[in-house]
């Protein structure tokens, strides 16, 4: 509570809140309170640890998120794929997806062939270190 007092709304506009989709379907009563707060302070709301077989079985919408972080782990390559057209729906609802856990390049050319545009995980990681080395 601290922090969202003693910070401008300016500066709100920056900070990204995560929950986990199972709490926030779990305490939909609690998240909704708590992202109606947040939101009216500035700060994005992301909804975390979507796996990709289950893109469809949560309402994205209906949780009013701006981010949708989808979970990568190897087996997810299908998953992700047979989820083509919800992913879309996504990005067409203004709902940004982020491809999570990309630790091999493969993940990050099966997020790019869907259109997904950001991404989060150790490769990721170390591409910024070492293009920040190089620099």
């Amino acid at each position: 509570d601290n922090f969202i007092a003693n910070t401008s709304s300016d500066v709100m506009r920056d900070v990204v809140i995560e929950f986990r989709q199972d709490d926030a379907v779990k305490n939909y009563d609690g998240y909704a309170i708590a992202r109606d707060h947040l939101r009216s302070k500035g700060a994005q709301i992301a909804i975390d640890k979507i796996s990709p077989s289950a893109i469809g079985l949560v309402n994205i919408g209906f949780l009013e998120a701006h981010i949708a972080k989808l979970l990568w782990h190897p087996d997810a390559e299908e998953d992700l794929y047979d989820n083509r057209e919800l992913i879309e729906k996504l990005k067409k609802m203004g709902v940004q997806p982020i491809l999570s856990r990309v630790d091999v390049e493969r993940a990050k050319e099966i997020g790019t062939d869907l259109g997904i545009e950001m991404y989060q995980g150790f490769l990721i990681d170390e591409m910024v270190k070492a293009e920040a080395a190089a620099a």
